[in-house]
């Protein structure tokens, strides 16, 4: 019990959870999230229970259940649905893309984006709701706050900062400077709740992150520029959402070339309980 204890005062994750936990709360409480109660109690029940059940498939224990908890709230924060079978669906697939979309024993998607970018493009009945926010500059604060705090917690700041940077530099010099936006528009789009969430809790995901800083550095500026072509030259809503998806393969190839240290919750092992696989696998946590 002591060891768990302190288990969880050093895993990064813990922290994810409070602050993501809090957001949703505040949001449905003071935002129109049209956040289904029996929707998201779905979305929660089947992505913890298909963890449940691929931890005693793969025999891993069940610490990485913080992982699922984290992925059931992002998309509890980002995906809107009004079907049953969309929220039962949805998390299931994004829970298992951990266990079966590998490559060199790794995980390279991560999974609630994995989840919502799957409900958007093949269900009719999902999407993400960017308005539900609103475009507060409180709320901004807030977001930008908690989640500077976490991904500052988790190592992997240098993600969130540097594809912020790169997409308000693209933003200033195409649009600004060469089309003549207006910069309120940018201060609209940077104070939009849906793109800090995206920004400060999935972007800076360490375990499906490059591991080389150099690598960070260039994931950040292609994700950047490829969330302002999805948006403004395809003209397809959720662009860094799409974006962050089909640049998630070269994830393996980062960190092939430009070799760093592969981040590990906590610092401490979840394969306790199977030394055969912990020998022969870096399962997914």
């Amino acid at each position: 019990m002591v060891e768990n204890r302190n288990y969880l005062l050093k895993d990064v994750r813990v922290l994810h959870i409070v602050g993501m936990s809090f957001l949703l709360a505040w949001g449905a409480l003071n935002y129109d999230f049209s956040l289904d109660l029996n929707i998201a109690a779905l979305i929660f029940l089947s992505g913890l229970l298909s963890q449940l059940v691929l931890n005693r498939g793969f025999g891993l224990s069940n610490r990485s259940m913080l992982s699922a908890l984290i992925t059931c709230l992002g998309l509890s924060l980002l995906l809107r649905t009004n079907s049953y079978s969309v929220a039962l669906l949805v998390p299931v697939i994004a829970i298992s893309s951990k266990f079966f979309i590998r490559i060199a024993n790794r995980h390279f998607i991560n999974p609630a984006n994995f989840g919502v970018v799957v409900a958007i493009l093949f269900f009719d009945d999902a999407w993400v709701s960017g308005g539900q926010w609103g475009s507060g500059f409180g709320l901004m604060l807030l977001v930008v706050a908690l989640g500077s705090l976490l991904v500052a917690r988790a190592r992997a700041s240098v993600m969130s900062i540097s594809f912020l940077f790169c997409y308000v530099l693209i933003w200033f010099v195409y649009r600004h400077l060469y089309l003549g936006y207006e910069l309120e528009i940018l201060a609209l789009s940077l104070s939009n709740g849906s793109f800090l969430v995206f920004t400060f809790f999935m972007v800076s995901d360490p375990r499906t992150s490059p591991d080389a800083f150099f690598a960070k550095l260039m994931h950040s500026f292609l994700l950047a520029l490829g969330a302002h072509l999805v948006s403004f030259y395809f003209y397809f809503e959720n662009g860094p959402i799409l974006a962050l998806f089909f640049l998630s393969p070269f994830i393996p190839i980062y960190n092939t070339i430009l070799k760093g240290r592969a981040y590990s919750w906590g610092g401490a092992s979840f394969f306790a309980n199977n030394s055969k696989i912990q020998q022969q696998l870096r399962l997914p946590v």
